[in-house]
């Protein structure tokens, strides 16, 4: 259903196009992603933070121009999203990671974001160039119409602190920002639909304590077959697992065209989820 992609391969694919599609520019830089986890992310991580030993942003870039920001982190008070509208507003990708960052960061990390931002900037002005139904920003409904989930009907491990499993919580924490939001709780499955838009955050909270839920997120990708041709072909960015009574975010910075989907795993499906965007 999904077609596959590494940044790599993202970056020669394009570099063969560089004459047909303006927003192409050298430097498919950073360095491959070395988090071990129980899945894939199909990017470069650009630079990363840890906020504390069980908090931390990472910047990566999924081909050239397309950047989003994973955040990880656990259930708990004292854990929040620090990747929101009202904290990233007017700043570029190596602003928001020096706000985080403590002293002493890689210089060379600054500079791979500086590198990624204006590769951004580049895809922005090209992505609102085309003249195709994929590049408009729909103002109503987008996202609420092919929005979907289902209900949770199986109980594996007790709601132990009798908090409908952090339902309130997360909707306090993680449906909080964007005119549009798609935010289920206790969903055995949620999936966002595919969306236009100016930024785009996603969320998913493996809400059960024995049992995580399997997250996965990705861009749609234009390509130029011929002067008047094109295709778009969906690139998974990220597909894990995530592990019980843990959340993980990914905020997309620029414009584009984005979805994202989590299903909780067997015996208990049960996901917190959020799709937010302008």
């Amino acid at each position: 259903m999904k077609t596959m992609k590494t940044f790599k391969t993202n970056c020669l694919a394009l570099g063969l196009l560089a004459l047909l599609v303006p927003f192409v520019t050298s430097g498919c830089g950073g360095y491959q992603n070395e988090v071990s986890l129980d899945g894939e992310i199909n990017g470069d991580l650009l630079a990363a933070v840890d906020l504390d030993t069980e908090h931390r942003l990472e910047f990566y870039e999924f081909e050239p121009g397309v950047v989003a920001i994973r955040e990880s982190f656990p259930v708990g008070e004292g854990y929040s999203s620090q990747i929101d509208l009202g904290k990233i507003k007017n700043r570029n990708l190596a602003e928001i990671y020096t706000s985080f960052a403590k002293a002493g960061q890689k210089q060379n990390s600054v500079q791979a974001l500086r590198a990624a931002q204006i590769r951004s900037q580049e895809y922005d002005n090209y992505f609102d160039s085309l003249h195709h139904p994929e590049a408009q920003i729909v103002p109503d409904h987008d996202l609420e119409a092919s929005a979907q989930g289902d209900e949770q009907h199986v109980f594996y491990s007790p709601d132990y602190y009798g908090d409908n499993y952090g339902a309130e919580w997360f909707l306090d924490s993680y449906c909080n920002a964007g005119g549009f939001r798609y935010c289920p709780t206790n969903a055995s499955w949620a999936y966002s639909g595919r969306t236009t838009s100016s930024w785009f955050k996603t969320c998913a909270m493996a809400a059960d304590f024995e049992v995580g839920v399997q997250f996965w997120g990705g861009h749609r990708a234009h390509t130029v077959i011929w002067p008047w041709v094109d295709d778009w072909s969906t690139y998974i960015d990220w597909d894990y697992q995530v592990r019980p009574r843990k959340v993980e975010c990914w905020t997309y910075t620029g414009t584009g065209r984005r979805e994202s989907r989590s299903t909780g795993l067997q015996p208990s499906p049960r996901t917190h989820f959020s799709a937010l965007r302008n």
